[in-house]
């Protein structure tokens, strides 16, 4: 089967949706399909990831500016360009994981021979496609209010039964354990985080406590080096900092806890059990936060933007020093989450298909 994924990264909408289809093409790879990217060149874009990792990029003209805000002001544009390069490709497959894609773009695109998988789990939109896939916890519980926005033959591949999780997450296994002197804590704001949020509430955290170590992660489009670096100058003993990594899962591992922004962290944490406590830097992160920690899966703190330092160190010294509750964050974690869901999204595809 000839597969295109239609993903973007960029400056304001961050690398998860590439990450995320970078896995998912690697397992289609490996059930014998040709699989090629189609990405629009901007600021912050993954072409070069993507080709590290052996696969096609097929590159759109180059916008400035917000992308979202572009795409969905020219999306009849990006439809035709995109177009002509699934018929020269005699793309079986298309893969859209795109906020700022819909049934309009779809219907651009569609014939009876090319058959739509759509990947989104952010604000509800209409969809011309033949698979809808919403990983995020408890999307299931949603299928009706889908079936309205895909119709009722589509097929709904919801929850995190299938969370499309990188291989190294596969085999890798965690306890927690907690009763050292010197709590290790996971810090991860997303790949670019370019309102530095890394070093806001870093900073915050080891001015507070001396007994916590920071594993700082920040991606290759991370900005504010020298700052960071400064800051680990002076709290040379509570901070490592880590940069591009491709051992994510290792990292992980050594933490007691975990913090920072949701995304495709988030289920990662949760799959190795590593307590943690999340800030929305994002309207659409809201929601979910609040049901995951309603649900005593992870805490909501609230959001970056608005929450100043005194509000954030009470909430992180009663995270940190609830023992009980660390414990019940990572038994219910890990309940939550099917580390086989990348393979079983496609044998479900393919079953669906033929």
């Amino acid at each position: 089967m000839n597969i295109a994924i239609r993903v973007d990264a960029s400056i304001d909408i961050g690398s998860g949706h590439v990450m995320r289809c970078l896995t998912l093409a690697e397992q289609f790879r490996e059930n014998g399909d040709n699989v090629i990217f189609i990405c629009r060149e901007t600021w912050g874009s993954k072409e070069a990831l993507i080709k590290e990792n052996g696969f096609s990029v097929h590159s759109l003209p180059f916008i400035q500016g917000p992308l979202k805000l572009w795409m969905l002001s020219n999306w009849q544009i990006d439809a035709y360009e995109t177009n002509k390069i699934l018929v020269v490709k005699n793309i079986d497959l298309l893969i859209l994981d795109h906020y700022a894609i819909d049934s309009n773009w779809e219907s651009k695109v569609k014939t009876n021979n090319l058959k739509v998988l759509v990947i989104d789990d952010g604000e509800e939109r209409y969809h011309n496609c033949e698979i809808f896939l919403n990983p995020t916890y408890g999307a299931q519980n949603n299928k009706k209010q889908y079936e309205l926005l895909c119709g009722k033959n589509t097929l709904f591949l919801l929850g995190t039964n299938f969370m499309i999780l990188r291989e190294e997450f596969d085999n890798i296994k965690s306890s927690f354990q907690i009763n050292s002197s010197k709590i290790y804590m996971h810090v991860f704001f997303g790949g670019m985080d370019f309102n530095n949020y890394t070093l806001k509430f870093s900073e915050f955290l080891v001015g507070e406590f001396d007994f916590i170590h920071l594993l700082i992660v920040v991606g290759k489009d991370y900005e504010f080096d020298s700052e960071l670096e400064e800051l680990k100058q002076q709290y040379n003993k509570q901070i490592t900092i880590y940069k591009n990594i491709t051992n994510m899962a290792e990292i992980m591992k050594r933490c007691h806890v975990a913090f920072g922004a949701p995304g495709t962290t988030t289920w990662e944490r949760a799959a190795l059990g590593i307590p943690s406590a999340y800030l929305s830097t994002a309207d659409n992160q809201i929601q979910i936060l609040k049901q995951l920690s309603s649900e005593n899966i992870c805490l909501y703190l609230g959001e970056a933007d608005k929450l100043g330092k005194k509000g954030f160190l009470k909430y992180m010294k009663k995270f940190l020093f609830d023992r009980e509750k660390l414990s019940i964050y990572e038994n219910n974690s890990k309940k939550i989450i099917n580390i086989n869901g990348k393979k079983q999204i496609v044998n479900a595809v393919k079953g669906w298909l033929s």
